[in-house]
């Protein structure tokens, strides 16, 4: 595949050295039952960044480095100088930050095939093309009785591909709080991607999985120091401030910070607005470069974030060009170049979600990067992904615990046949966003309801509270107790905002890959 004069190698289908779910039930049963670890319970053991840890780097690993224009050479030497003859030495040299122009190379096949086989849990593989609900079915058979997640990891690995054929100058940092599964954390390390990190836990989560320091931005305007601290002896040493506070803090950590300013954004068109809380204004950058200049804490870049699902490419254009202003300001006052762009998140999770399309927005990005930070300034530019790496990858599956008929409209003699229904996941769960951001999930029904009468419905959380509702009054096949209903693009801003709120616990997660 070639964009752009790049070329990729995207990873070709997995061979089956893990699981394969079968058609035999009895086969899956066996699967399933011989798990020596679940990955549920390694997300609630409190332990498991201390415990666990396994090496997911494939022997193969320097014959499938895919870079500029072709595979690694005989001489396992790129343009950039590289040298692929030693596997650390290459893979170290590959991740070490640096402050010019690269293109992203993403890892091949081999690599992920050795992910997957080192994994502490499960991954089962289906052939491309298999029916969702199929494979819903399979674990529902195998005595399933509360929620869970579908998770397809390859729709991960497809996203993630996309993302760097599409802005092959800019170098991903996904963001962690979007979804800290840790192994959708793992599987992206293994790809080559980097992390925005936002706490302490989050960068425990990923330094657990193996990735050094330097891959890691703490993107999190105003820190704890102790949060600092502990970033400091991971070797975190890439962070964001935007206020003269926080650069009081950086200042006591020593001369080795990389601290990159975060400017405000005009968000409103955003899903989730950032910049009332986060960014500082044009008029404040003169004041903060001078007070760093003073406290010797030094200013390498900047960033700006246009809000979590942007839905216009004019906010990203708008704060690129800001950020030139920036850069320019700090060459007027004499200062180091900036070499550092952090051009933040909000890309849209799937198709749909957003007026405008990935495609739409990487085209802006790319033009109007190359024409206001040009090759040959060599500035190294980052992103901040998150729901689009994992929106798509997840679809919730939910069992209807409750059912409630009424009749409505007797009062003006038109009776309506309407059921609410009671589900095991809801507002306090992974349908958070119904609350916060006012957003509609759509339920969808299994193939053996497709003869049933369609009710109107409302489907309400488990919990005790009223407004533990997820949708109202929504067209739907009549569902009896002990169904099970699913909902699809649920990977983003989901498991991460879920509490335990009344006891109801959050979904257990079932992997897959192939689909």
């Amino acid at each position: 595949m070639t964009v752009e004069g790049q070329q990729f190698y995207p990873n070709s289908s997995i061979s089956s050295q893990f699981e394969v779910l079968p058609s035999d039930i009895s086969e899956v049963n066996e699967v399933y039952s011989g798990q020596s670890r679940q990955v549920s319970q390694v997300l609630s053991d409190p332990h498991w960044f201390e415990n666990y840890s396994c090496n997911v780097v494939s022997s193969s690993f320097t014959d499938n480095l895919c870079h500029e224009g072709t595979r690694t050479s005989d001489s396992h030497q790129d343009r950039q100088g590289i040298n692929f003859s030693d596997e650390g030495s290459a893979r170290e040299q590959l991740n070490r930050p640096t402050s010019g122009y690269s293109v992203v190379k993403p890892s091949c096949s081999k690599t992920v095939e050795s992910f997957l086989r080192n994994l502490p849990s499960k991954i089962y593989r289906v052939t491309p093309g298999t029916d969702l609900e199929w494979i819903a079915n399979k674990f529902v058979r195998l005595g399933e009785e509360q929620a869970f997640y579908l998770i397809d990891l390859g729709v991960v690995e497809k996203k993630y591909m996309e993302f760097v054929r599409l802005l092959p100058r800019v170098r991903p940092y996904f963001a962690v709080k979007c979804n800290p599964d840790p192994v959708i954390v793992r599987l992206l390390a293994e790809l080559g991607c980097n992390f925005d990190c936002a706490s302490k836990a989050e960068i425990k989560l990923v330094s657990a999985s193996g990735v050094s320091g330097d891959r890691i931005i703490y993107a999190n305007p105003c820190k704890p120091q102790n949060h600092l601290s502990y970033a400091i002896e991971k070797g975190v040493t890439l962070v964001t401030f935007d206020n003269r506070d926080e650069l009081y803090k950086l200042h006591q950590l020593g001369p080795h910070i990389r601290a990159v300013l975060r400017i405000a954004t005009e968000d409103e068109d955003a899903l989730c607005p950032l910049s009332s809380k986060f960014g500082a204004f044009m008029e404040e950058v003169p004041s903060l470069l001078n007070i760093a200049e003073t406290l010797d804490v030094r200013v390498v870049g900047v960033a700006f974030h246009v809000g979590s699902g942007c839905r216009c490419v004019k906010s990203y254009i708008s704060s690129i060009e800001n950020a030139r202003r920036v850069f320019d300001i700090a060459r007027s006052m004499g200062l180091p170049p900036l070499t550092v762009l952090d051009i933040g998140g909000g890309f849209p999770g799937f198709d749909g979600e957003s007026p405008i399309t990935f495609e739409e927005i990487a085209q802006g990005i790319r033009g109007h990067l190359d024409r206001l930070f040009p090759e040959e300034e060599q500035v190294e530019i980052i992103a901040e992904p998150g729901r689009y790496f994992v929106g798509s990858s997840h679809t919730l599956m939910t069992r209807v615990n409750g059912r409630r008929h009424r009749l409505r409209g007797e009062e003006s003699g038109s009776r309506e046949d309407c059921v609410d229904y009671y589900i095991d996941d809801g507002v306090y769960g992974s349908f958070r966003d119904v609350l916060t951001l006012g957003i509609t999930f759509y339920p969808n029904c299994f193939p053996q309801c497709a003869n049933r009468p369609i009710l109107k419905s409302t489907i309400f959380g488990p919990t005790c509270d009223s407004i533990d509702c997820i949708i109202r009054d929504y067209p739907l096949r009549e569902l009896n107790v002990g169904d099970w209903i699913y909902f699809k693009d649920m990977g983003a801003y989901t498991i991460s905002l879920a509490s335990s709120f009344n006891g109801f616990h959050k979904p257990s997660c079932k992997y897959i890959y192939g689909t």
